[in-house]
């Protein structure tokens, strides 16, 4: 049983598409989720474009694409009249963030509308500030700093209880997985795969956490997210023209969209926690216990962190 479970898991990763006659496809990056299930078909607005799910589960996997771990992959069309958004086709359900499309010198502009496309230019529309490992380890060193900002780890419980930045609170945007139904053991599988222990899935009550733990603490502070992710930024490049995702960003686009929050003055690192150690910031533990920056990046390399 575990043998074919692995089977199914290793080799029927790939989001197949019957290739249109004279389009040539090219494959996009990894998908951070999919509400699918094997053997689905799924339409393109395209002659003759079907999508094939190999494999696919209804759950996202958090972050599970930042090592490696992501689910499949997806392949489009690089007609010039591809649909501006595979998301509101209805062609791939749930909070998938794709980049880009790669395309030939005849189409080297088209590229397809993202979820994530959206939530990145709505967060510049907030001015959501991008704070850098040196610049937030400069700003920890002043004595007024927690009465003027709120440091919240969007991290799941058990990485923060390892090491967070001293001061900061913990609400994560990811839970580790709790249930045992068919998709949840599946998401397990998925992870230990790939020798991850940790498997996450949503937190449904992030919003709710934050209302009652962070909310009260807000007055005239500025709200500082961070997730450990060196990849989240809204800066566009060539290749990713929305930047990139992280769950920090994530969760700023939420609170920002919630009536609640709207009007909330948010930062998120932009880089990671073995950035701010080499800029001098000691970690702590859950205990209160800190961590030398040296010691915290040898432990960071060694995967324990």
């Amino acid at each position: 049983m575990y043998v074919l479970l692995w089977l199914l898991l290793a080799y029927g990763g790939q989001i197949s598409a019957r290739k249109p006659q004279g389009i040539a496809l090219r494959r996009t990056r990894s998908l951070r989720s999919a509400s699918t299930w094997p053997g689905q078909r799924i339409p393109i607005p395209m002659p003759g474009g079907v999508l094939r799910v190999s494999r696919g589960v209804s759950e996202q996997f958090g972050d599970g694409c930042r090592r490696g771990r992501g689910i499949g992959r997806i392949y489009s069309s690089k007609l010039k009249d591809a649909p501006t958004s595979l998301a509101k086709e209805g062609m791939v359900p749930g909070n998938n963030d794709f980049d880009s499309v790669s395309s030939s010198k005849e189409t080297r502009a088209a590229v397809i509308e993202t979820v994530w496309g959206k939530k990145s230019r709505f967060l510049r529309g907030k001015d959501v500030e991008a704070v850098s490992p040196a610049k937030l380890a400069l700003l920890l060193t002043e004595k007024d700093f927690y009465d003027k900002y709120v440091i919240i780890d969007v991290n799941h419980n058990p990485k923060f209880n390892r090491a967070h930045i001293p001061g900061s609170k913990n609400i994560q945007a990811h839970r580790l997985i709790e249930g045992w139904s068919p998709i949840e053991i599946l998401q397990r599988v998925n992870y230990a795969l790939f020798y991850d222990f940790e498997g996450t899935q949503p937190n449904p009550n992030f919003l709710q956490e934050f209302q009652s733990e962070v909310a009260p603490l807000l007055t005239k502070k500025k709200v500082i997210l961070v997730d450990n992710n060196i990849l989240g930024t809204l800066k566009p490049t060539k290749f990713f023209p929305d930047g990139k995702p992280s769950n920090a960003l994530r969760s700023a686009h939420d609170l920002l969209k919630q009536g609640d929050f709207k009007d909330l003055d948010i930062m998120f690192l932009e880089g990671s926690f073995e950035e701010l150690a080499r800029n001098g910031v000691k970690m702590q533990d859950s205990g209160g216990k800190k961590i030398d920056p040296d010691r915290y990046l040898k432990l960071s390399e060694l995967g324990i962190l």
